[in-house]
């Protein structure tokens, strides 16, 4: 009998079980917009967040930072970049969830009292 598939469905298992917990982790988190807004309602009001705002016709959960001051999205329109390098925020990162971010290769925060 010829092998009919490369791989065997018992080999595939782990594959499919890390998958999952990838989705489960990713629903669990707060989506990318929910978290920045937690992030910056546990900061000190700074110029810097003017734009971090969501339309009247979107809500937290479809809304996209890509266009915030500071934030910088792949073509998919996920956040790979947050950019406030010597912005002067103060505060702490505590309320940052970075397991929302995943696809965030850059996060500078550097020269702010954080």
């Amino acid at each position: 009998m010829a092998n009919q598939g490369k791989y065997s469905l018992p080999a595939l298992y782990p594959y499919v079980a890390g998958m999952l917990f990838l989705f489960s982790c990713k629903a669990n988190s707060l989506t990318e917009t929910e978290a920045l807004l937690k992030w910056k309602e546990s900061l000190e009001n700074q110029l810097i967040f003017e734009s971090w705002v969501i339309p009247a016709q979107s809500n937290s959960t479809t809304a996209s930072p890509c266009r915030w001051r500071g934030i910088s999205c792949d073509d998919a329109g996920t956040v790979t970049e947050i950019n406030l390098s010597f912005t002067g925020l103060t505060g702490t990162l505590q309320n940052l969830d970075f397991s929302s971010f995943l696809n965030l290769l850059r996060p500078d925060l550097k020269t702010n009292r954080l």
